[in-house]
């Protein structure tokens, strides 16, 4: 287990590098790491460093390992201008201390409960594909971050001028079998330990950032977990336009995310291939006449009004690779490079809660997931290795109306040859949820 930060004292003042950097001030402190703005004395070089300060352990540990490997991979992609600068490394008898460029404005985060992306497509366009353009560097070096969300990547006060940050949790690996690695609003399927026994790191980054393109979109995370518990997720499985309901987007963006987040990996989008058709794609919000037949939640995230509020759904959750917090965590569950005051109002998720649908996925499951996924995915696949829907056993009292009607279509859809007696059942119970 990794030393906690309880055993860092508060560093602010004290000097490292014989004297040529001073820890100002402290900016971020979590459950295995602070981080510290630090000033610099020395002839050269920026007059300001963020510095990222860990408790030294034993050479060969588990713990010594992971920041070495955290070190190399950060430097490797360093040069590259939407990624944090790494400018080294310092030590003492006690403590590690990788020194970073330091950000004057927040993450993107706070960024988007600020409002600064609302309804600026050019804008959302730009800033996200300077973000892959990042990814896809990291990639060509082969190394995988494993951990984005808006938390770990910082922006300029505007929002603009991206950087990747928080390399703790990253890969050189093309296949992985630690499992439940990231944060787990932003994992895939197939990284949950509870789904696979491997992934494909390069997947797991393609799928967080589809998910951080709709967090700045809708200031929302979709669901908790991409995993059978999950009823959000489940819902999303069971039906197709489920983002439609919950968040303003456009109908192409819509049927473009249904292939991002296709359960099976192989028939998912490329990472490039997201980034060419978000930056082809002419609107990303939906449209006026849409608009005005939307549900009155997606009609308030449209116009804003749900930026500000204060709904009981914090920062994503500490980031963790196979249950073990990383060493590089900040507690908060951002990087902490950033000097501004961030703002703790969190990214909400849907505010109704679906009711669970039995059924199946509209989503393609690869082969080596089938015996460990649940409900609601059929475990027939159907002649285009799409897993044909059951026929679902709808409790009206459970549902709404617009849940029963589009459970309904998925029925008559799936069974052609649908009994009439099929059919009077169902409008017997339509009726008697609607007295």
């Amino acid at each position: 287990m990794p030393s906690r930060s309880t055993y860092l004292p508060n560093l602010t003042g004290h000097t490292i590098d014989h004297g040529m950097l001073k820890l100002v001030k402290r900016m971020g402190r979590g459950a295995f790491g602070q981080v510290y703005m630090a000033e610099n004395f020395g002839s050269s070089g920026p007059s300001f460093y963020a510095v990222k300060c860990l408790q030294r352990t034993a050479h060969g540990s588990r713990d010594a390992k992971m920041q070495e490997r955290e070190r190399r991979f950060h430097l490797r992609v360093s040069p590259h201008p939407n990624i944090v600068t790494f400018h080294g490394t310092l030590v003492d008898q006690e403590h590690r201390f990788f020194v970073l460029e330091l950000c004057t404005g927040s993450d993107m985060h706070d960024a988007i409960i600020r409002g600064v992306y609302h309804r600026k497509t050019a804008m959302i366009k730009r800033v996200f594909a300077a973000v892959i353009d990042a990814i896809l560097f990291c990639h060509s070096h082969g190394i995988y971050h494993r951990d984005l969300k808006p938390e770990n990547i910082l922006v300029d006060s505007d929002g603009e001028n991206p950087r990747i940050a928080d390399f703790g949790l990253s890969t050189d690996q093309r296949v992985s079998h630690e499992m439940s690695c990231g944060s787990p609003s932003y994992m895939p399927p197939e990284s949950f330990a509870s789904a696979s026994s491997f992934y494909r790191p390069a997947d797991n980054d393609t799928w967080a950032l589809c998910i951080v393109l709709l967090n700045m979109l809708a200031c929302m995370n979709p669901w908790h977990g991409a995993e059978p518990s999950d009823a959000r997720w489940n819902a999303f499985m069971a039906n197709p336009d489920y983002l439609r309901g919950i968040a303003p987007v456009s109908r192409p963006l819509n049927d473009y995310f249904k292939q991002c987040f296709r359960v099976d990996p192989t028939s998912r989008p490329s990472l490039l291939e997201v980034k060419d058709a978000v930056l082809d794609m002419r609107h990303l919000y939906m449209s006026d006449a849409d608009f005005k037949v939307a549900r009155y939640s997606v009609q308030r995230i449209a116009e804003g009004a749900a930026f500000g509020e204060n709904i009981p759904y914090q920062r994503s959750a500490c980031s963790h690779c196979g249950g073990h917090a990383d060493a590089s965590d900040s507690g908060s569950g951002s990087s902490g490079y950033s000097s501004a005051t961030r703002v703790e109002r969190p990214i909400t998720f849907p505010e109704d809660e679906p009711k669970t649908m039995a059924g199946a996925s509209h989503l393609a499951v690869p082969g080596h997931t089938l015996s460990n996924l649940k409900a609601p995915v059929s475990s027939r696949p159907s002649s285009n290795a799409i897993f044909a829907p059951r026929v679902h056993d709808v409790s009206p009292m459970a549902s709404s109306l617009e849940d029963q009607l589009a459970v309904f279509h998925v029925i008559i859809a799936s069974e052609p040859k649908a009994s009439r007696s099929k059919l009077k059942g169902f409008m017997h119970r339509l009726r008697v949820w609607r007295k």
